[in-house]
């Protein structure tokens, strides 16, 4: 994932291949973000777009603990809500986003 500091945001994105010539998008946004701890009103969106469309889910009330140094976010399982124009549907995430190393950050410096 690259991750990203605000000034009161971490901001966790990635953008990858995906089955059948699909694209799957992650975004994650930690609200009021100040380092490592629990954070309750994250916000989330995952996508997946093909030839055909674009499908959307997003939750508001992710709940996501930072690591240290701000290296990885846990995010606890969560129900993600279909977004129009496709027909209602959820999905359940659960896991750990790994942030992804910049060019000018030292290796084992994390994000802060």
């Amino acid at each position: 994932m690259g991750c990203t500091t605000l000034p009161d945001d971490l901001i966790l994105e990635t953008s990858r291949p995906a089955a059948r010539g699909a694209t799957l998008i992650i975004y994650v946004n930690v609200e009021k973000y100040h380092g490592p701890g629990k954070y309750e009103d994250g916000q989330m969106l995952v996508s997946v777009q093909d030839a055909i469309g674009l499908y959307r889910w997003r939750s508001d009330s992710v709940r996501v603990t930072v690591g240290e140094d701000g290296r990885f976010a846990d995010l606890e399982t969560t129900r993600l809500e279909s977004l129009p124009p496709q027909d209602d549907s959820e999905i359940t995430v659960v896991g750990t986003l790994w942030c992804r190393p910049s060019p000018s950050q030292p290796p084992g410096d994390g994000v802060k």
